[in-house]
């Protein structure tokens, strides 16, 4: 038998007990922490991320027709603007407590031949508390999203999308 915390008032119960005895919140089993990614996801990263700007471009061109005037930086920035609130939502959706997220250093980047929005995420782990910043490479997609902490290698994307 093991001892876990109450989720609701933090009393030491029993991994056993169906509730709390001490305020009555029905008991949570631990939740195992995601698994890490191989050395291969950044491979796939590379190819879903690919195919993702490919669909955006396609998306973003409307009825894809070339224009031979050049882009506004109004036009460019919007998109830009666009796409990393995209990648929060994304980012957002990935978290625990996604409602809780707070961004800081957000930047778009295509560096690495691929429109992501780069930067760093602190939200609520499931005990209530701010987990601290860490980085993350996002998309418009959380099946393309990486969290620095749930990806193996992580460092080695960040300095080709991100650095």
């Amino acid at each position: 038998m093991a001892l876990v915390k109450c989720g609701e008032c933090g009393e030491q119960i029993s991994d056993k007990a169906a509730a709390c005895p001490k305020c009555g919140a029905p008991a949570t089993k631990p939740k195992a922490p995601p698994a890490k990614t191989s050395g291969c996801a950044m491979v796939v990263l590379a190819s879903i991320l690919a195919l993702a700007f490919g669909s955006i471009l396609t998306t973003m061109s409307g009825s894809g027709q070339k224009s031979t005037a050049a882009p506004s930086a109004n036009d460019q920035r919007n998109k830009e603007e666009a796409w990393i609130d995209a990648g929060k939502d994304s980012v957002r959706a990935k978290l625990k407590d996604g409602g809780s997220a707070e961004f800081r250093n957000v930047f778009f980047s295509q560096k690495g031949g691929v429109p992501v929005s780069c930067g760093e995420v602190n939200s609520k782990n499931s005990f209530g508390a701010f987990g601290g910043f860490q980085r993350y490479i996002a998309t418009n997609s959380p099946a393309t999203t990486y969290i620095e902490e749930q990806v193996q290698g992580f460092e080695k994307s960040w300095q080709q999308f991100c650095k």
